[in-house]
């Protein structure tokens, strides 16, 4: 387990939170399932994620998080000499039964050209 992924991963939703951002969350379940939605974060309480979107809602506990991994933040992709305005940042949460992947969905700008 590579705490410093995790506490990255966590930033990132911390940060997410705060602004609101528009999440997309999708969700494996060790390789039978799969469902993704798309959504804002409407919670953010004690590791426990709650996001509402059109028609969907979801909820999830990362204080069960084992691991972190593919986590891509403004500072990292800066770093890459990469444009935050063309690439997303996110993070996969590794859990017990499966993996859970957050990527905030880019803000438009007044024009609406993608950020």
């Amino acid at each position: 387990m590579s705490s410093l992924d995790v506490n990255a991963g966590l930033a990132l939703v911390n940060k997410w939170a705060a602004i609101p951002a528009e999440i997309q969350l999708s969700l494996k379940f060790n390789g039978i399932a799969r469902t993704t939605l798309e959504g804002r974060i409407s919670g953010w309480s004690n590791k426990r994620l709650s996001i509402s979107g059109i028609k969907c809602e979801a909820f999830i506990d990362l204080s069960f998080v084992g691991d972190a991994r593919d986590v891509i933040a403004e500072e990292g992709l800066l770093r890459e000499g990469l444009s935050p305005e063309s690439y997303s940042e996110s993070v996969t949460f590794l859990l017990s039964e499966g993996e859970v992947t957050l990527v905030a969905v880019p803000r438009l700008r007044p024009n609406n050209i993608v950020n």
